[in-house]
């Protein structure tokens, strides 16, 4: 059985079966150059993502295998979401997300938002502090232990009288750090005229020591006066008192402290009642009361 001699059909004219017998053009006897490669650059090569096989270039992107699935385009941080915490890249998220924070929209929103979390943190500060001393910080107790007249005693005028006394206060520090007074005021009123004030006293700069008890005297002078005592509420009842039942005096004080606790100065106010026994006699209360 004889065969036709093959040949290639780029290099000649030949025929494979005997039915074909018309030769094949080439390109040499057509003068036809074979086609340019569709791309400029060396190689030729289309950048590709995915080695499978498209259909058509016209059906855009459909793949053979339906199954597959080849590299998506990801999504963006937003759109993922925050990772979680245990994956350690949460501050970088933020920051990429985000951007910088601080210097956003320019120099003089830079500027006031600087000045806003400077303000924040200043009353943050002080509100501690405030919240530190009311909470931790205990005030001294003070406490009266005695009443005492004073060196001068009573001194006599024809329409009132002076008596000086001599308060004895302790002092229980329960802090551990020094409490210093600035100054203690006291202003005394007699009951049943709590209107007119009926004496008082000051004295400052009183130091103690932290964890200690101590005492001091505070000096307090009585002043009465008929301009005072228009009705003679207080000279009825002193001489009520003063007679020869001889009863305690009682009045009321209120005082005023200023301390100064770590650099903190704090005003609290004590309010208490002293009785102590008639320092005068009833003629000589009697003899201001002809006079008035």
């Amino acid at each position: 059985m004889s065969h036709d001699r093959y040949a290639d059909p780029y290099a000649g004219s030949a025929a494979y079966q005997s039915h074909h017998h018309q030769p094949s053009h080439s390109y040499a006897d057509n003068d036809l150059q074979p086609p340019e490669p569709p791309y400029t650059e060396p190689g030729g090569y289309q950048a590709s993502s995915s080695t499978e096989k498209m259909v058509d270039a016209s059906m855009g992107t459909e793949r053979l295998h339906k199954g597959r699935q080849g590299p998506q385009q990801g999504r963006s941080w937003a759109e993922a979401g925050p990772p979680p915490r245990s994956t350690g890249i949460l501050r970088m998220w933020r920051k990429g997300e985000r951007g910088k924070q601080w210097s956003r929209g320019g120099g003089a929103r830079t500027f006031l938002r600087f000045c806003c979390c400077s303000t924040t943190l200043i009353i943050i500060l002080l509100v501690s502090i405030i919240l530190a001393i009311l909470l931790y910080v205990r005030p001294p107790n003070l406490k009266l232990n005695s009443i005492n007249i004073g060196s001068s005693g009573v001194t006599l005028a024809s329409n009132g009288f002076s008596l000086s006394l001599t308060l004895g206060i302790s002092v229980a520090n329960p802090n551990w750090f020094n409490v210093d007074f600035k100054e203690v005021s006291a202003t005394v009123r007699y009951p049943g005229n709590n209107t007119n004030s009926f004496g008082g006293g000051t004295l400052y700069n009183l130091d103690f020591q932290g964890y200690t008890d101590s005492t001091f005297d505070f000096p307090l002078t009585l002043n009465y006066s008929t301009t005072i005592d228009p009705n003679r509420v207080i000279l009825d009842d002193l001489i009520s008192k003063c007679g020869s039942s001889s009863n305690q005096i009682t009045i009321d004080y209120n005082l005023y402290l200023k301390l100064k606790i770590l650099g903190v100065t704090i005003s609290p106010t004590i309010s208490s009642d002293a009785s102590f026994a008639c320092p005068i006699s009833a003629s000589d209360i009697e003899s201001i009361a002809g006079n008035s």
